[in-house]
């Protein structure tokens, strides 16, 4: 009876050890598993701007894609937003001396992904 038991422990364990090493030779690790969106292919971990207020990232295999949250303005008497960006920028009127650029309140918005900061672009 008892060799029963090694029998099958050792049909278990050589099961196993296949599978394991299928799997390590299937390559598929996750740092080489591309995304396509709109005709371009992105690798693993890409992030990139469809759009100006949305963030897209390619997470193993899958596209995922979030609007921008902008900052809210304060202290701005006039808000821009730039060509190509997607939150107001604060602008100084060009009259008053203020050579046209950014003035009072910070700026555009975080580059987030469900909550995340997001590095790259």
């Amino acid at each position: 009876m008892e060799s029963v038991h090694i029998r099958t422990f050792l049909f278990l364990a050589v099961s196993v050890a296949q599978v394991l090493l299928v799997r390590s030779q299937d390559g598929n690790s996750g740092d080489d598993v591309s995304c396509t969106a709109d005709g371009q292919v992105y690798t693993n971990r890409d992030i990139w701007k469809p759009e100006p207020c949305r963030i897209c990232v390619c997470d193993n295999g899958q596209v995922l894609c979030d609007e921008i949250q902008c900052d809210e303005l304060t202290n701005c008497e006039k808000m821009v937003i730039p060509d190509g960006e997607c939150c107001p920028v604060c602008q100084s009127d060009p009259s008053t001396g203020g050579g046209g650029g950014g003035g009072g309140g910070g700026g555009g918005g975080q580059d987030t992904f469900g909550g995340e900061r997001l590095s790259g672009g």
